[in-house]
């Protein structure tokens, strides 16, 4: 019976008799780690697909220099084993992190402005008059108007029938300057989401490192572990600014240059009208309204 020695040069030089040497280290693959501290049968069979596709690189590397094969191949089959475990227990920390409370994926955008969120439970009057007794519809409906084009990204299609029919703005039109501006927001949405996966790296790197910081006992690695946590707090932290810096509805610029209307408008009547919000919004839990961009 030939030698794995023999077989593996005979391999290297001609390409024949893979099958045979397969036949006989594949036992010796999958009981590799039940010889290992708390190994399972499940572990011999993921490691065995770990090391499997490892196998012809090992035998094309083997350099026959008087020792056997065998010497050569635990050696090879001890460090993969080592790089086996080590990739297993980040995934397995990786897994934990995933269901860590740290990790929020950006919301999806709800119903926000809606017919009974503008409306007052105490019987306040949407339209209100002036100290004349006089009506300021109109300046009511373009308060009304800025403030449901601000909340843009939150409108659905029964909110924009019923600002159209308040407003007395065609609801084609609406829809039309509604559907600009999410058009713009939605570079805004696409950037947020990069700098929340850019933030759960970071964590997720923080979170490996406080492992390996907990169960390290060599202080020179201690140290560099430690400043390795300082430089990625400093990447977290700005990271979040940039985040914070994002806002998701737009300005009121952006409103102005729409409406061609002066900016300071925009600005006046969305004060007055969040103010004329808060004057009525009912006390207590109950039939509280929804927290408006203004």
């Amino acid at each position: 019976m030939e030698t794995l020695n023999s077989l593996v040069v005979y391999y290297q030089s001609t390409g024949l008799g893979l099958s045979e040497i397969v036949k006989r280290l594949s036992l010796r693959i999958y009981n590799y780690p039940l010889g290992k501290f708390r190994a399972s049968e499940d572990d011999c069979g993921d490691f065995y697909l770990f090391f499997y596709p490892r196998l012809l690189r090992t035998l094309k590397h083997f350099q026959d220099r008087g020792k056997p094969f065998e010497w050569y191949f635990n050696s090879v089959l001890h460090w993969h084993y080592k790089v086996y475990c080590s990739r297993k227990r980040k995934d397995q920390t990786r897994w934990a992190v995933a269901r860590n409370v740290l990790f929020w994926e950006l919301p999806e955008p709800g119903l926000v402005v809606s017919a009974p969120s503008l409306r007052s439970d105490r019987g306040g009057r949407i339209i209100p008059i002036d100290r004349f007794g006089g009506s300021r519809e109109n300046t009511c409906r373009k308060r009304i108007l800025f403030l449901a084009l601000k909340n843009a990204r939150h409108l659905d299609d029964s909110a924009i029938s019923w600002i159209s029919d308040l407003t007395e703005i065609e609801e084609d039109h609406l829809i039309a300057m509604v559907e600009r501006l999410r058009a713009n927001l939605y570079k805004r949405e696409l950037r947020l989401h990069k700098l929340y996966e850019r933030q759960n790296k970071i964590l997720t790197k923080v979170f490996l490192l406080q492992q390996d910081l907990l169960w390290e006992v060599d202080p020179k690695i201690k140290s560099e572990l430690a400043f390795s946590l300082c430089e990625l707090g400093t990447a977290l932290r700005s990271v979040q600014r940039r985040i914070r810096r994002v806002r998701l509805h737009p300005s009121n610029r952006e409103l102005a240059e729409l409406l061609q209307v002066p900016k300071g408008t925009i600005d006046t009547s969305l004060y007055w009208l969040r103010r004329q919000l808060l004057e009525n919004k009912p006390r207590g839990k109950q039939g509280r309204i929804p927290e408006l961009c203004a």
